[in-house]
């Protein structure tokens, strides 16, 4: 039996280390946010980097006749365009700052004779063979001048001076690394074992740090419901339940007074819907997540975690009292089947209470778009965006508007379902608040046209209250089951937001918020005056009472100001009601 040559058994080596290093980048991103993404969120993306980083590989074979080299390369590029570029975007964002006061002519005498100087080094490394040194630097030379020229017609629109110019620059030294590596005539083979193993040893420190990070980012486990809930359950025609909670939808006193917008219309609009609206509500903390963890955990967050080191609260452990709320426990817990739209940001994203995720069809998440914000795909879609016409930033908004546009689309649908259990529909949407998506009638926000953030602000809860009013009155006729309706905001806006946020009319604008219900055993025309409001943390109290009969205390009405990283560290205002607006003109009718 004759020994294998070396040669042989080098020919036989797979070439996987392409698709270790395509994967890497998304372990890392997720190992970073362990607690915050569900590992679900891996799987789309990992196929994704799969399928692309083997095509490329494959198309670079068909080139070049030689799976070694054609993996080596592809392994070159990749780094480049995914690792590297992370990179580049930080020194663009250092470079803007500190190159931006410079004559643009010295930053591209700069970049002229680092160029010159690679040049140099390309002819100096192939000088053995004078012709072929010729023609590398040649090479080298017209990548850069092309790529100069596309500076000057097209991306120094689009990306600013600094950052095209250093882009190309990028772009022509990988460029010319790839040209000189598809022309080298070398044997590769002893490359692609060495870059095996450095994709394994990568692929195998990431999943040490995602196993190591996993039981550090525990979340707290759910508060346990009260005792009169604890044994409550749903009756057999027990209504359904649709929880509509917006951010950053003001109160109708502040539009007035702070916005000069009279919101009375929209307001109308819903006590037509015998939708009762509270003039005077007020959120519990001026924060979106911690009012929002506080509403639907019916409680102050003080109360809600363990007074060991208050000031020291874990991030993703603060997020497991969103996803592991009171509210949705208690639902479930009485034999509520709960149903929850996907809003895109990881943060709110459904939690493990949820036994129906409504996501849109081909739209990308959050982790998706952060993802794709550090490798090249993210100038690539800006190009592609401003091709087409629009703002180079439409690409990362259109994914929020579809999920936005998602809910008010189907959730009239959702309720002409038929269904055995009585159903929660939760949707937490990220508007009226900004980033600024729509215009007034729906239209994609453009951000080159020249606007205050007032008026962006209020084209966008213009189309917000018409697409809820126009939801609500869906739910209200295709029903087929009696319906509680509860919309509200976490949150109020923070457009005219001062320094010296205990002023009445910053608290106001922080705190005042909209706060409207409606349930099946009101006869038309009843509902909750504005003289017994309560604050988020008691709404849906009042609404387990109701629905329940579950007879939970109401707790007082405080509202709380506190720094956004430290919740815990809270001190109490009070929050006043602006003139201008009579609270009896927003009772219901």
């Amino acid at each position: 039996m004759t020994e294998r040559r070396p040669t042989a058994a080098l020919e036989d080596t797979p070439v996987f280390h392409p698709l270790m290093l395509a994967i890497c980048p998304i372990l890392g991103l997720y190992a970073y946010n362990v607690g915050h993404v569900p590992w679900t969120a891996l799987i789309r993306p990992v196929l994704v980097a799969i399928v692309c980083a083997q095509l490329l590989q494959m198309l670079l074979w068909i080139c070049l006749r030689d799976k070694h080299k054609a993996g080596i390369l592809a392994s070159v590029l990749l780094l480049a365009l995914m690792w590297g570029w992370s990179l580049l975007e930080t020194g663009i964002v250092m470079a803007s700052r500190n190159l931006q006061t410079l004559e643009p002519r010295v930053v591209y005498s700069a970049l002229g004779l680092l160029v010159l100087l690679l040049a140099l080094g390309v002819y100096v490394r192939n000088r053995a063979d004078k012709r072929r040194a010729l023609l590398m630097a040649g090479l080298f030379l017209l990548i850069v001048v092309i790529g100069a020229l596309l500076v000057a017609l097209l991306l120094d629109r689009i990306f600013g001076t600094v950052a095209s110019t250093l882009i190309l620059a990028y772009l022509g030294v990988v460029a010319a690394g790839l040209v000189y590596l598809a022309v080298w005539r070398r044997d590769f083979r002893p490359w692609t074992r060495t870059a095996n193993w450095f994709g394994l040893i990568l692929i195998a420190l990431y999943v040490a740090l995602i196993i190591y990070s996993v039981p550090r980012s525990g979340k707290l486990p759910p508060p346990p419901p009260e005792s009169p809930v604890q044994t409550a359950q749903a009756a057999s025609d027990s209504p359904d339940i649709y929880f509509i909670l917006l951010e950053g939808y003001a109160r109708c006193d502040v539009l007035l007074k702070l916005y000069g917008h009279n919101d009375l219309p929209a307001l109308e609009a819903l006590q037509d819907l015998n939708m009762a609206v509270d003039g005077t509500a007020f959120a519990n903390y001026p924060w979106e997540l911690q009012s929002a963890i506080s509403l639907l955990n019916m409680d102050y967050l003080d109360r809600l975690v363990p007074p060991d080191s208050p000031d020291d609260l874990d991030i993703a452990r603060f997020h497991g009292l969103y996803h592991h709320n009171r509210f949705f426990q208690t639902l479930h817990d009485a034999g509520y089947e709960i149903l929850a739209y996907s809003p895109g940001v990881q943060a709110i994203e459904p939690g493990p209470l949820v036994d129906r995720c409504l996501t849109p069809p081909r739209t990308a998440s959050e982790f998706e778009v952060v993802l794709l914000q550090g490798t090249a795909c993210k100038r690539a879609l800006e190009l592609l965006s401003y091709a087409r016409g629009r703002d180079t930033r439409s690409w990362q908004l259109g994914f929020r508007r579809a999920r936005v546009n998602y809910v008010f689309d189907t959730m009239g649908r959702i309720a002409e379902e038929s269904h055995e259990r009585p159903r929660l529909v939760f949707a937490h949407v990220t508007v009226p608040d900004p980033p600024f998506i729509f215009e007034r009638k729906g239209e994609p926000a453009d951000p080159r046209i020249r606007r205050t953030l007032q008026e962006r602000y209020l084209g966008q809860l213009h189309y917000t209250s018409t697409r809820v009013a126009d939801t609500i009155q869906q739910i209200t006729e295709r029903a087929t089951r009696p319906a509680v309706i509860l919309l509200m905001s976490a949150q109020g806006p923070r457009i005219h937001t001062t320094e010296n946020v205990t002023e009445p009319e910053s608290l106001a604008e922080h705190f005042g918020v909209l706060l409207s219900t409606r349930y099946p055993d009101e006869a038309p025309g009843a509902g909750t005056p504005s003289s017994n409001s309560v604050s988020l943390v008691n709404t849906l109290r009042h609404t387990l009472n109701r629905v329940l009969g579950a007879n939970l205390p109401l707790l007082e009405d405080r509202a709380l100001l506190t720094p956004m990283e430290t919740p815990l560290q809270a001190r109490e205002v009070t929050v006043p009601t602006l003139e201008h607006v009579a609270a009896p003109a927003l009772e219901p009718r």
